[in-house]
């Protein structure tokens, strides 16, 4: 209850364009969903997003949940992309299925409605997504999965990321072939309930500029 107040209390004054959400809804890889959507439901009437809410499935998340997410008010990106367009210009919010664990992630599918010259938001539950991205595919990369490692030392950083990518990768900004990315701390924990100099964080994005059409 705390922390799902603490979420309210800081997103409830923002006024964005879009909200990503990138997956790992409930805390547990098991069990029933019916807390989380009671939650999330909650949470969603304090988001002020003029284009919507969309996210992707993480690896506490089951695929028969989906529907019950998406009843949240959450557009539920698995290998699809939804337009978002205005004053002519166009940009997609593209979302591949859990790259981690389930392994159901699919870009090239994902990608197929979206062109060449649009730009393009690619969110994925885990940064292993890199290894399917191909020179300019996607404009930004946002991730999380790793929760920065949640404990993280002065001069070592992250105990353990829970990726098979390299640390790069696994927190704060970064580039990949071209590809700008971000891989987030999260606002929650996973495992423990522990952190140690590595803060939660909901992170605000600002797109400067993208192609118009």
């Amino acid at each position: 209850k705390g922390l799902s107040n603490r979420f309210v209390k800081i997103i409830d004054p923002l006024d964005v364009d879009i909200c990503l959400l990138g997956g790992d809804f409930r805390f547990r890889m098991f069990g029933g969903f019916y807390r989380t959507t009671h939650k999330l439901r909650q949470f969603v009437k304090h988001v002020h997003a003029k284009e919507g809410i969309f996210g992707v499935l993480g690896n506490h998340d089951c695929l028969e949940f989906a529907p019950e997410l998406e009843d949240t008010g959450i557009c539920m990106l698995i290998n699809d992309a939804e337009c978002v367009e205005r004053n002519g210009a166009r940009l997609w919010i593209v979302g591949v299925d859990d790259p981690h664990y389930y392994k159901c992630h699919d870009l090239e599918k994902a990608l197929e409605k979206t062109g060449s010259d649009d730009y393009k938001i690619l969110i994925a539950h885990s940064p292993e997504i890199i290894r399917d991205c191909k020179g300019n595919e996607v404009n930004l990369c946002l991730c999380g999965h790793t929760h920065g490692g949640q404990i993280r030392f002065p001069g070592i950083g992250a105990v353990y990321t829970h990726v098979r990518v390299p640390r790069r990768y696994t927190y704060g900004l970064w580039e990949y072939c071209g590809i700008k990315g971000y891989t987030t701390s999260g606002a929650g924990s996973s495992g423990v309930p522990v952190r140690f100099n590595c803060p939660p964080e909901i992170v605000l994005i600002t797109v400067c500029r993208f192609k118009t059409v």
